[in-house]
């Protein structure tokens, strides 16, 4: 097991589950981030994701976060964080992990609403109402 913890800008965090079974893997995404003392007073929740689409995105997410030097902290034996970077700020600073994400989900929202102008330019809209006459 391999527990990376990022703190960085945003204090908020996915819930991402990914089991890998042996080349079997598992997706879960859900709203508990498992801690014992969030789960004796709280309803938590915990579902599979199934889809590849979905999958290959919550991949992309994991590894985004994986990867981030600047920012990340591995959990080791003695159950302290220590950096994964080797302390330079400027030779990191592309793998933070919140700012890749946004900007990647910022461009494909731009793309989306762009896609879904062109879209509804495309639309003819039909009245039945009087017919023209």
């Amino acid at each position: 097991i391999r527990v990376i913890g990022i703190l960085d800008r945003f204090l908020e965090h996915s819930r991402i589950y990914i089991f890998k079974n042996n080349g079997s893997p598992e997706y879960f995404m859900g709203s508990s981030d498992l801690m014992p003392r969030n789960l004796t007073r709280r309803i938590e929740l915990l579902f599979p994701v199934e889809q590849k689409e979905l999958r290959a995105e919550l991949d992309m997410n994991d590894q985004t976060a994986l990867n981030d030097k600047r920012k990340g902290r591995v959990l080791n034996g003695a159950n302290s964080y220590s950096c994964t970077s080797d302390g330079s700020t400027e030779k990191y600073e592309k793998t933070r992990s919140q700012y890749a994400l946004y900007e990647y989900y910022k461009t494909r929202l731009k793309r989306e609403r762009k896609r879904i102008r062109a879209e509804r330019k495309k639309l003819q809209v039909y009245s039945s109402v009087n017919d023209g006459k």
